[in-house]
């Protein structure tokens, strides 16, 4: 019975230890056949997602894009399908690749392209981390490309790097350190490395999808697989003419940032909101009759507020749009749904003041040319007709000196 009790329970152990392990597989992460297909010379950040499992490539420092052995010249690297630039004194220069899923083990093949004629050796250093380079390193090493041939013909230092840790770790950096000391004629200015094998450490896992909302409003990154109670890191990057808005889940706001991180901890489903964005102009009519607000360019949807203000011995009438009138409000508040070109309207005020015993000046602004004094006998009846009386310039203002006593009068500025 004891023998029977102890085949069951390392019968149970063996299926316990399955059930662990069932999971943990490797994936080969590769530029030229991940999903999606990254396009030559295309920049980073990039994502690629094999099994489930995302690798996330950004560039913490440094220029560097996404190119084949084709694009790379004369130099015959077919082996590799990546090409990451590195400031020639290597400073500061780091590639980080952030898994979704906790890994183990990590190996790539790499080349170093160098300044003539040193061609030698030179080391490729490794630091993984967990969740963050802010973080304690999990471990560090360092690989060195062989330098296989002669000068001149195209082949260059080549290695193999591997990392392995009893640690789970989820980032790497990866950089060409400065040799110290350094070569007299330069070193290492390029790096090459082709794709990427990672051994997944298993256990629970989680999907985390993002999208973009429909249309052409911008694309995401950082969606994939996820071991549970690693850090997801999604990011919204908006194309041209459009904003990024907010993340939303089922409907519901969840962050108004481009860069959403959380712990995952289940399936989620993520949408990265945008919206066009719309052009508002303002301005004034007559130019120098006032100020205008508000224009700007905004998100679709959003609230637009544009406001007039008159300048001294002006008036506001109205708002018109393609001369049509749209508020006789000068705060005018709307929705943007489109580009829209706002002109305020002014008019300039005539006043009227005592010169004196039989005498009334009439006066407006100099600045408003194209208007007339006009004048009738009755306000509701007859037609307005040009005054006749001298008009002077005094100052900022024209005006025009007229006599009470011949009898009851109306006048008006009208603009042809």
């Amino acid at each position: 019975m004891q023998q029977q009790c102890g085949q069951i329970v390392a019968s149970l152990l063996t299926l316990v230890l399955s059930a662990c392990t069932a999971s943990a597989q490797s994936a080969t992460f590769d530029f030229d056949t991940g999903v999606p297909a990254l396009s030559i010379y295309q920049g980073l950040p990039v994502d690629q997602t094999v099994g489930g499992a995302t690798a996330h490539f950004r560039a913490s420092s440094g220029a560097y894009s996404v190119q084949t052995a084709s694009s790379l010249g004369g130099l015959r690297l077919s082996m590799f399908s990546a090409h990451f630039q590195a400031p020639g004194n290597n400073s500061g220069s780091v590639l980080e690749i952030q898994f979704s899923e906790w890994v183990t083990n990590i190996t790539f093949a790499f080349a170093t392209i160098q300044v003539q004629p040193i061609e030698n050796e030179t080391p490729i250093r490794l630091t993984a981390y967990t969740n963050s380079a802010a973080t304690p390193a999990v471990g560090v090493t360092n690989a060195t490309g062989v330098y296989g041939g002669p000068t001149g013909n195209d082949s260059w230092p080549m290695g193999t790097l591997t990392f392995r840790s009893r640690v789970p770790f989820n980032l790497v950096r990866i950089s060409v350190p400065i040799i110290v000391p350094p070569p007299a004629t330069g070193q290492a200015y390029d790096f090459c490395l082709d794709n990427i094998t990672v051994q997944l450490a298993g256990g629970p896992s989680c999907m985390i999808t993002a999208s973009a909302s429909s249309g052409d409003g911008g694309v995401t990154t950082g969606g994939g697989g996820y071991s549970v109670g690693l850090t997801a890191s999604l990011t919204a990057q908006a194309n041209l003419g459009y904003v990024f808005v907010n993340w939303t889940e089922g409907g519901a706001v969840v962050s108004s940032s481009a860069s959403f991180s959380f712990v995952a901890s289940g399936d989620r489903t993520l949408v990265a909101n945008f919206a066009p964005i719309y052009t508002i102009t303002t301005s004034s009519s007559p130019a120098v009759s006032g100020t205008t607000s508000g224009g700007g360019s905004y998100p679709g949807g959003s609230s637009v507020t544009v406001g007039a203000t008159a300048n001294t011995g002006y008036g506001f009438v109205n708002w018109t749009q393609d001369g049509s009138a749209v508020t006789n409000a000068a705060s005018y508040t709307f929705a943007a749904a489109g580009d829209r070109s706002l002109v305020a309207n002014f008019s300039p005020r005539l006043s009227i003041g005592i010169s004196g015993p039989d005498t009334l000046v009439l006066a407006w602004r100099a600045s408003a040319n194209g208007y007339v004094l006009q004048q009738k006998g009755a306000l509701d009846a007859g037609v307005w007709g040009g005054v006749t009386n001298p008009i002077t310039v005094v100052g900022l203002q024209k005006q025009v000196l007229i006599s009470p006593l011949a009898g009851p009068a109306f006048y008006r500025l009208f603009h042809p």
